[in-house]
């Protein structure tokens, strides 16, 4: 199989790969497969260039006679050079002016690719992977770079293909990186040509103690709503005044987080959320909210670090 003429493949030892870019790792799944493809159009999108990853390597036990350790990793080795020139291959043929890179790396998946993960603009992986000792993009591995990695990551979910006018969603709240948040999901939303949901789920912090004197306040109730609907008001303008041409819908919800967002997530081409919150009563994107969308979303995710 011959590679594209652009393309540039390193292992352990080889030159330095380019900064930046979106970076897609592969296994030689449907899965990865159904990524890549992902990465391609958000690369073209962005317009930068793709690195295609692969790790491999054997376990430390098990290895069984220490002659044959040497064999084994020869043939570790030229699988990972066959999966990685079938993705560029692939990924050329979506997209022939693309710039593509692959790279191979001796080592675990997780710590592989949160090192890849450095200086770039968004890394892409599949929901789960080939199973067993030679999987590489176990739904484990989307957890480990969500919590991890140093960007972005995009979990590719999801069967439908989306409409183009499908929304991206977003989810908000108080955090130090709410903005950032935002701002990604702004840009994801401008790229697309597509609405924004903006979502802030809350919970009335005297609701409970109402509650248990058997009392309930109204007022106290929309004048909770008023703020949490004002502040949402202002981050997304604080945001959005840079992406003019967006149309964006803010939507409160008094749900948990995570069933809020799947909620908006059924007709969305994209769900942005960010790794943790503020806390456990007024936090939206707690790590558990993050990693119920990661697992649980119908459509691809982006949690920004």
């Amino acid at each position: 199989m011959n590679a594209p003429q652009d393309e540039t493949t390193t292992t352990g030892g080889g030159p330095d790969l380019p900064a930046g870019g979106v970076l897609a790792a592969v296994d030689g799944s449907e899965s990865a497969a159904h990524a890549l493809a992902w990465a391609v159009a958000e690369a073209q999108a962005r317009q930068v260039g793709l690195t295609i990853a692969h790790s491999y390597h054997w376990p430390s036990s098990g290895l069984g006679a220490m002659e044959a350790a040497g064999f084994l990793m020869d043939a570790l080795e030229q699988d990972s050079a066959e999966v990685l020139s079938a993705a560029a291959e692939a990924a050329k043929k979506l997209a022939p002016d693309l710039t593509v890179h692959t790279v191979s790396r001796l080592g675990p998946p997780v710590p592989t690719l949160v090192k890849l993960s450095e200086g770039r603009d968004l890394i892409v992986v599949g929901s789960r992977g080939l199973g067993g000792f030679a999987g590489m993009l176990l739904g484990s591995v989307g957890t480990g770079l969500v919590a991890d990695a140093h960007c972005p990551v995009a979990v590719v979910r999801g069967e439908r293909a989306p409409e183009r006018t499908d929304p991206v969603v977003v989810g908000v709240d108080g955090a130090p990186t709410s903005s950032d948040v935002l701002r990604e999901a702004f840009a994801a939303a401008a790229r697309r040509g597509c609405p924004l949901i903006a979502v802030h789920a809350w919970q009335d912090p005297t609701a409970d103690m109402r509650a248990a004197r058997g009392k309930a306040d109204g007022e106290q109730q929309e004048s909770w709503q008023r703020s949490v609907s004002d502040d949402l008001a202002q981050r997304i303008a604080e945001v959005g005044k840079d992406f003019a041409s967006v149309q964006v819908q803010a939507v409160t919800s008094s749900q948990r987080p995570a069933a809020a967002l799947l909620e908006q997530a059924k007709t969305a081409q994209l769900v942005v959320v960010g790794t943790r919150g503020r806390g456990d009563i007024t936090g939206l994107l707690l790590g558990s909210t993050s990693r119920s969308l990661v697992q649980h979303a119908p459509c691809p995710v982006i949690v920004v670090r």
